[in-house]
């Protein structure tokens, strides 16, 4: 978030703790947003206006492998003159670091055998894809995958009952994939969501009118995911 400017990043510390500092001269962040800064899907500019792009999750993956090495990280910005991190560590002795307990490790594919309502999601952004996949395994059998000529491939090995489409993908676009999805035997009938950055208004009714089932924007509300698509699947 620094065009012009410097970003400065500094080590100090004591016998008890090591300090790293990462601070620049960027846009800042509003004192009304800064509560928020590290939750996931957050970003003070939204909608296609906005003049950088992200999903929201940079700041709260650091912030949880920080807190997993016992670690804390605090920011203090001011709007317009710049932003300063500060991330604090433990000094230990080698061999007492405590190992990391992330919880992004999910599978890609699970398996076709679940009783659960089986659901194709197609997300580029690794970040992404690994965020959303655990937030709807609780209550789908999930299948996620990075690009549309993946996901075409794989809705015609097996049926799905949903599928959630990036819009901005890299090959093919989410709305080519669409149209090539409603050509699979069986899929012009099975909910279609375009779950997307692409969130001005007007957005909604476009890509609904290019046949997706709906429309969801990020950033979003964890839960409000899962109920939106719960809800397709039982209309």
């Amino acid at each position: 978030f620094t065009e012009e400017g410097w970003v400065a990043v500094r080590i100090s510390g004591d016998s008890s703790r090591g300090i790293f500092t990462v601070e620049d001269s960027g846009i800042g962040i509003d004192a009304e947003f800064l509560p928020y800064v590290f939750e996931e899907f957050r970003q003070e500019s939204t909608g296609l206006a906005r003049s950088h792009q992200g999903a929201g999750l940079g700041l709260t993956i650091a912030r949880r492998m920080i807190e997993a090495l016992d670690g804390t990280i605090t920011v203090c910005s001011t709007k317009g003159v710049g932003s300063t991190f500060t991330v604090t560590f433990p000094r230990k002795p080698a061999g007492e670091l405590p190992a990391p307990s992330l919880t992004y490790e999910t599978p890609d594919k699970h398996s076709a055998d679940s009783e659960l309502p089986a659901i194709l999601v197609v997300e580029d952004d690794d970040a992404v894809r690994s965020m959303v996949t655990p937030i709807l395994a609780t209550d789908f059998d999930v299948t996620a995958v990075s690009d549309a000529r993946t996901a075409l491939v794989t809705a015609t090995q097996r049926e799905f009952d949903m599928v959630v489409l990036d819009i901005g993908l890299p090959d093919m676009d989410g709305v080519e994939a669409l149209h090539r999805l409603h050509t699979i035997p069986g899929y012009a009938e099975r909910p279609i969501v375009a779950l997307t950055g692409y969130a001005m208004p007007g957005d909604r009714r476009r890509f609904i009118d290019e046949g997706f089932t709906d429309h969801i924007a990020k950033p979003f509300v964890p839960d409000e995911l899962k109920t939106s698509l719960q809800q397709l699947l039982v209309s």
